[in-house]
């Protein structure tokens, strides 16, 4: 059965981007995709991502298909009151939301496309802190996906 909060996420179009910082990061992942294949992880320079650098999550995939976190940005683990980095995508670092987000971080896998989606941290019982997030795809041998770079951008409504 699904939540009724589950069903908030909702896939956008990238022309619907709100986050400035989102934008940002498209524009900057455009920018490194020379040809029909995508940029890798050792071509991102962070003085170039500063602006953004706080919101970036890179979730890399291992040999077995697992996602675990690369890299876990401040301002990312402030809201999610964790440093995720180095850690496996489990209930141990995400909590009971983390096969939703495995789903969502499949969506470029599938689509080989950059993804953005929004929501809000239902799986912490944080409705209230709802977020904007794009996945942009990696790929070392610029074929075959092996990274994400996701920006986040949070706001916190009043719990009332």
């Amino acid at each position: 059965m699904v939540k009724r909060s589950e069903q908030k996420w909702e896939t956008k179009a990238l022309s619907s981007i709100e986050s400035p910082a989102l934008a940002q990061a498209l524009e900057y992942w455009r920018s490194l995709c020379d040809g029909p294949g995508f940029p890798g992880r050792k071509q991102l320079d962070p003085m170039e991502m500063r602006s953004y650098l706080p919101k970036i999550l890179l979730i890399c995939i291992n040999d077995d298909g697992d996602f675990y976190y690369r890299l876990c940005g401040t301002e990312i683990a402030r809201f999610n009151g964790a440093d995720v980095t180095g850690k496996k995508v489990g209930s141990d670092s995400v909590g009971k939301g983390w096969r939703h987000l495995i789903d969502y971080y499949k969506k470029p896998l599938k689509t080989r496309a950059p993804v953005l989606f929004n929501g809000s941290i239902w799986w912490q019982d944080r409705e209230y802190v709802s977020f904007e997030q794009i996945l942009l795809p990696l790929a070392e041998d610029h074929a075959s996906i092996d990274c994400l770079m996701s920006v986040i951008e949070f706001s916190q409504q009043s719990k009332i």
